[in-house]
Order: structure tokens, then C-alpha cells, then sequence
């Protein structure tokens, strides 16, 4: 694979607030197409080819902004981020991932449970660099349709209805009343929140072979 393919050239949306930061240099360097914004959210870089957003959050300094103003402070930037975005992510950012900083982003992820919202640890810029291009080329068109259609291939093969109406009688339950349906609802948006886990895995997998 030559230099080229490994590292394709992306049209980004980046707020005006990281236009003095090292991510912003270092998407200069690689040549991507970067457009400046301010009507954007503060922090954050979006992909429009794959219609994924980014947000950068410094660990170490929201350590102190929870001791000081409490969680609430620090998750609405993030509720307002996730409304705005159907694919974000937040890049929580610190050189060391301690003791604090894991005990707030815990709390951030039980307070956030069950939005549209993933989080990534990282330690420095190139790293957010790293895995904004990663999720970027994984969630595009056509990649991200092979990606689909395999991992929906998965679950047919794994999860039938003998497999569920087992589970149903394991806990006591009988088919009645709308369990089946509300059982499949259930288990539709587990398996969403998998799909969406299986992108954040491919981050740490290295480049997807095209």
C-alpha cells in the first residue's frame, strides 16, 4: 500500500477554537482539506464524508472543572454535542489516564448511557488524529456498508427467535403481551450499541484494508 492510500487527503470542518492547536497542525501537515468555522461547537472537528463529529476533551482540566463547578458543567457541552451529531465521539485526551481522570470519564459514560455518544481515550494530539482518520475512512460509503452487512450477517447467523423465546423462558417469562417485540426492540438497540463499539475497536486495530 503506498503513502498515498495510507493516509487519504479529507475535507474536515474544524472550529475556530482548535485553529492554534497541535490537532490542527498536524491536519495541515497531512494535507487535508480543512475548513475553519465558527458556527460550529467548540473543540470540534467534523468529517462530512462520513457524517462523524469529533470533540476534544481535556481530562486533566475537566479534573478540576468537576471538583469546582460538578459533573452537570461538563456533560451538557457533551448532551449539546451528541443532539447535533447522530455519530460522535469524544476524544478524552490526557498524558496519563490516573486515578481522576478515570473516575470522571466513569462518571461522564453512567451519566451519558444510552446516547449516541462513544468515548476514546487518548494520550496526545496524534493520537486524536489518529483515531478521527481511522473512524473516518471505517464509517464511510463504501466501507462502512461492508462493515454493516457483515456484522448484520453476524447476528442473523448468532441471534434467532428459537434463541430468544429460550431466553424468554429462562426468566420465567411466556410469549404474551408484546415480550417477543419488546424483547426484539431491546435487543435492536444492544446491537447498535455493539456496531458502534466494533468502529471504536477498529481504532486501536490499526488501518482497514480497503
Amino acid at each position: 500500500m503506498s503513502k498515498k492510500e495510507e493516509t487519504p487527503k479529507w475535507p474536515i470542518i474544524v472550529n475556530q477554537s482548535l485553529t492554534d492547536s497541535e490537532i490542527y497542525r498536524i491536519l495541515q501537515k497531512h494535507g487535508h482539506k480543512l475548513r475553519v468555522s465558527s458556527g460550529t461547537l467548540a473543540d470540534t472537528c467534523i468529517y462530512p464524508l462520513s457524517s462523524v463529529a469529533f470533540l476534544l476533551f481535556l481530562l486533566q482540566e475537566a479534573v478540576n472543572e468537576w471538583q469546582t463547578k460538578g459533573l452537570k458543567a461538563i456533560t451538557s457541552r457533551m448532551l449539546k454535542f451528541a443532539e447535533i451529531h447522530k455519530q460522535c465521539y469524544v476524544l478524552a485526551s490526557a498524558p496519563i489516564h490516573g486515578r481522576q481522570e478515570q473516575k470522571l470519564l466513569t462518571a461522564i459514560e453512567k451519566q451519558l448511557l444510552g446516547r449516541n455518544i462513544a468515548f476514546l481515550p487518548v494520550h496526545n494530539s496524534a493520537d486524536c488524529v489518529e483515531s478521527m482518520v481511522t473512524i473516518a475512512k471505517v464509517t464511510c460509503m463504501p466501507l462502512r456498508a461492508v462493515v454493516r452487512e457483515r456484522f448484520d450477517v453476524m447476528r442473523r447467523r448468532q441471534i434467532t427467535e428459537d434463541t430468544i423465546l429460550s431466553i424468554i423462558a429462562q426468566t420465567g417469562m411466556t410469549e404474551h403481551g408484546g415480550v417477543l417485540k419488546d424483547f426484539h426492540q431491546s435487543l435492536d438497540v444492544l446491537l447498535s450499541n455493539v456496531y458502534c463499539s466494533i468502529i471504536v475497536l477498529y481504532t486501536f486495530c490499526g488501518e482497514v484494508d480497503d
